[in-house]
Order: C-alpha cells, then sequence, then structure tokens
C-alpha cells in the first residue's frame, strides 16, 4: 500500500524545496553579519555556513533540480512556489540592500514558470484527447466502419468458442 509520504516523495520538489531553504539562510547570514556589525549578541543565535557556500550549493542544487517540464501537479506546485519565492527574493534584497544570492532570480523564475507552462500543454492535450475519445464517432465515419468490424469478428470468435 502507497503511503502519504511516498505519494508527496518528489525529487524535483525536494531539491527546489531545498533551494528556497538556502535562500532564507542567505538572507539570515546577511541579517547576522549586520546585527554583529552593530554590536548585537549573537552567542545565543544558531551559525550557519557562510554565504559563499551557500550560494555554492544553491548552484548546485539548482543546476539539478530545474526541468524543463515539470512532470505532475506537485513538480508544478513547487515551481510555482519556486519561481514566486525568486522573485520575492530580489525584493527583499533590494529592500535590505544585501542583495540576493545569485544574481539570476528572474531568469530561474522564467525557467520556472515555462516548465509550469509546458506542463499545463500536457495536460491541456490529455484532457483535450479525453474529451475527444468520449465523443461519439458519426455512423458514416471511417473509424465507425472499422470499429463496426472489430465488433463483428469479435461476436464471430466469441460465438465459435460458445
Amino acid at each position: 500500500m502507497t503511503t502519504r509520504d511516498e505519494i508527496l516523495h518528489d525529487p524535483v520538489a525536494a531539491a527546489l524545496g531545498q533551494a528556497t531553504a538556502l535562500r532564507l539562510l542567505h538572507h539570515y547570514r546577511h541579517a547576522l553579519e549586520k546585527a554583529a556589525l552593530h554590536g548585537a549578541d549573537l552567542s545565543e543565535l544558531p551559525q550557519f555556513e557562510w554565504r559563499r557556500e551557500i550560494a555554492d550549493r544553491y548552484a548546485r542544487v539548482l543546476d539539478s533540480a530545474l526541468p524543463e517540464c515539470a512532470e505532475n501537479g506537485l513538480q508544478a506546485k513547487a515551481l510555482h512556489q519556486f519561481a514566486a519565492f525568486a522573485l520575492i527574493d530580489e525584493e527583499i534584497g533590494t529592500l535590505s540592500g544585501w542583495g540576493t544570492l545569485d544574481d539570476q532570480n528572474r531568469g530561474q523564475a522564467l525557467r520556472a514558470l515555462l516548465a509550469i507552462g509546458d506542463f499545463m500543454n500536457r495536460v491541456e492535450i490529455d484532457e483535450a484527447v479525453e474529451r475527444e475519445r468520449k465523443l461519439p464517432l458519426p455512423a458514416d465515419s471511417f473509424g465507425a466502419r472499422i470499429l463496426d468490424e472489430v465488433r463483428s469478428a469479435l461476436d464471430r470468435v466469441a460465438g465459435g468458442a460458445a
């Protein structure tokens, strides 16, 4: 039996979540440095990697995480959240004055949105094919004649077996 965790497990969604966490960690590091600059006691706050290490890890994660097309709805949702966060992150970096984790926020957001668009195109085609399958064939169409012949042949085989 499939568990909820197995259903929600997705390597692309996981990598995009990790990329978002690294973006937040980047801002945390900047905030710590700013607080220290102004004389704050940071002894009780958690310390993490340096910004360069965070940026390097972020780049590695994204190199493997941004697909050309989402494979499922879970990936499409993760890509949407990543794109939104990348654009918001750019604003945070501008407002705070410490910049962003890298200079490719808009490009990464665009890649994520294009992957969602490709996925939605596939979904749209699949839905159109499904709707088309449900439509009755016109009685005089080639497909209807072939279907009648196949049904007749199956009836003859089934009648011969009885």
